[in-house]
C-alpha cells in the first residue's frame, strides 16, 4: 500500500512494478525550468513566466506549478502550447526519474 502522502505526488503516467515490501516507481518528470533556459540562451534574452502565460494562455499559476512540482500532472495540450511557443519538442519539457523505492508499511 502507498502511503496516502506520497499518493497525493503521483502522476497518471506513474508505472508501479511489485517486489516484496517494496514497490518501485517510475515518474515522468516535467523540465520545464531547463527547457525555458535553454530557449533563453538561444535567443538572447529572458523568457518570464509572464511571457509565457501569455504567448501560451496558460496560467502562470499552472506554469510556476510545473516548475515547482516536477511530478506535477500536465496535460498534453499544455505541453504542447509550451514547446510550440518555446520551439521545441515535447520531448525536450520531459523526462523519466530513476526508479524510486518505496518501502511498503506492514499493515496488521
Amino acid at each position: 500500500m502507498i502511503p496516502a502522502q506520497l499518493l497525493r505526488h503521483l502522476s497518471y503516467s506513474t508505472l508501479l512494478t511489485k517486489t516484496p515490501n517494496r514497490e518501485k516507481i517510475n515518474m515522468i518528470i516535467i523540465t520545464l525550468k531547463r527547457a525555458i533556459f535553454k530557449r533563453q540562451v538561444d535567443i538572447g534574452r529572458s523568457i518570464s513566466l509572464k511571457e509565457l502565460s501569455q504567448g501560451t494562455d496558460i496560467s502562470r499559476m499552472t506554469l510556476y506549478r510545473m516548475i515547482k512540482e516536477p511530478t506535477y500532472n500536465a496535460c498534453l495540450d499544455h505541453l504542447g502550447r509550451i514547446s510550440d511557443y518555446l520551439e521545441c519538442d515535447i520531448s525536450d519539457l520531459i523526462s523519466s526519474s530513476t526508479q524510486v523505492e518505496i518501502r511498503k508499511a506492514n499493515v496488521a
